[in-house]
């Protein structure tokens, strides 16, 4: 099996008949068009899909340089294959939270260079296709982006976030879209809000009986009223059928930022490092049976 993450692309191989001790061979994919931080990512038609993002492509942010977005979508059909270009999203995107279901990758939120955006949509590929189609979903009651969130079967969870570039409180919410009936038919949930600070860039999992939210970073007003942000060490479960979140640990391990998985198998990964100059802003696994799974 295969672990790839996303930045300056990077494959992973592993074994999965000892679990406790994985067997691991780091190997370079060929780059994607753009690097990019903060893409959408996931599996449709048989392909590895990256779509939007961003990047600072003259200077670092720390030598003044100006954030670029992209709107790009690309598909890779093979871990040794080659990337292609397979339309736009609907403008540049970023940031939002990303997850693969039924076939198509669901786009939720995200920022662009001037506010945090509401939508939610889906891109479809066909194996062997020149363009990932794009299907509507209902928006988020409000923009919001530097959310995390999980598939579980028919159901996502998204959960804190902020809800503008200069915010200086980040939300502290949870929110659930039923697509048990279609894209077309699903409405976004408001459930109860996690204990502990309100954070962005959270890590978040499905263990098989209830959700794992873990760390992530609050955001504070700094002396000239900018936002700023301050790393948590807490973890959290939230059971859906009791709608209860009960504390975990208080000093779980810094890390920032992971959407969630659930693996039909015994590897957890996460891998969202930030602020370096190869960003890994995905975890995707290439199955035994040569195929994307998520």
């Amino acid at each position: 099996a295969v672990l790839m993450c996303v930045g300056a692309l990077t494959l992973l191989r592993w074994t999965t008949s000892v679990p406790a001790k994985a067997t691991v061979q780091w190997n370079d994919l060929s780059p994607i068009p753009n690097a990019t931080a903060g893409a959408f990512v996931g599996v449709s038609g048989g392909a590895l899909i990256v779509a939007g993002g961003s990047d600072f492509l003259v200077a670092p942010p720390w030598n003044g340089g100006a954030k670029s977005w992209f709107d790009a979508i690309y598909a890779l059909p093979e871990p040794l294959g080659t990337w292609m270009s397979v339309g736009k999203l609907p403008r540049p995107l970023g940031y939002g939270v990303s997850a693969t279901w039924r076939g198509r990758v669901l786009c939720v939120g995200g920022s662009d260079s001037s506010t945090h955006r509401t939508e939610t949509f889906a891109l479809r590929y066909t194996e062997g296709g020149s363009n990932a189609a794009i299907e509507a979903g209902p928006p988020m009651p409000l923009g919001l982006a530097n959310a995390a969130g999980v598939l579980v079967g028919d159901i996502l969870y998204v959960v804190g976030g902020a809800t503008s570039p200069s915010a200086t409180s980040a939300s502290d919410s949870l929110w659930s879209l039923d697509l048990t009936h279609g894209l077309s038919q699903a409405s976004w949930e408001v459930l109860p809000s996690f204990p502990g600070a309100a954070r962005i860039l959270p890590s978040i999992a499905w263990d098989g009986h209830q959700l794992v939210l873990v760390s992530g970073a609050s955001l504070l007003p700094d002396a000239d009223g900018s936002p700023t942000r301050a790393f948590l060490r807490d973890a959290f479960a939230f059971d859906p059928a009791r709608r209860e979140w009960r504390v975990l640990h208080q000093g779980a391990t810094m890390h920032t930022h992971a959407h969630g998985h659930e693996y039909r198998h015994t590897h957890t990964i996460q891998s969202h490092p930030r602020h370096r100059p190869n960003q890994c802003m995905g975890a995707w696994v290439h199955g035994c049976m040569g195929a994307w799974v998520h």
